[in-house]
């Protein structure tokens, strides 16, 4: 437990938002310090910006496909890199916990998975369009395989990604 002065202003606005989604002051506030600790000190190290949805989906689709997923598979050892840095290991545990920090806090899609008889499924949903897709694709792929082995198949239907690997566990 730890008390400490918020400047009136903050506190009105966090006060504000907490009652605009029906939580409590307490849970607000560790929200903002989370999101501090689990992506915006990341995001900083990492070199990562801010843009609307809207204009990373013009970037895509400007893109030729071939160059869209080589510029994927290069960024993807981002994945590796943030996951031996900030969860000091290189397993799924840890590839799954950055996966949540890029669908959380990144905000370019919405995942699921589900592990059956020895299979991980992983399914990413984007409103960044088809060519978001392709990019979501190639990107896990590459950062998946390096990370854990072997992406036994990787699908892409409309506005969706998903990939199964082998995993015991």
């Amino acid at each position: 437990m730890k008390t400490f002065r918020i400047p009136k202003e903050l506190d009105e606005i966090l006060t504000e938002d907490a009652r605009d989604n029906g939580r409590s002051q307490t849970d607000q506030y560790v929200s903002v310090l989370r999101n501090y600790v689990k992506y915006d000190r990341l995001a900083r190290k990492f070199g990562f910006v801010s843009i609307t949805k809207g204009t990373l989906r013009a970037l895509m689709e400007a893109l030729p496909e071939r160059e869209l997923r080589e510029v994927a598979a290069t960024q993807s050892s981002r994945v590796e890199a943030l996951a031996e840095f900030f969860f000091k290991k290189k397993d799924v545990d840890a590839i799954l916990e950055a996966v949540d920090v890029f669908s959380k806090y990144g905000g370019l899609f919405e995942y699921t998975t589900a592990k059956v008889d020895g299979e991980l499924t992983i399914t990413m949903r984007t409103e960044l369009g088809n060519k978001g897709a392709v990019y979501l694709a190639e990107f896990w792929r590459e950062a998946l395989s390096r990370t854990v082995g072997p992406v036994r198949k990787v699908e892409v239907v409309e506005n969706q990604a998903t990939f199964w690997l082998n995993h015991e566990g």
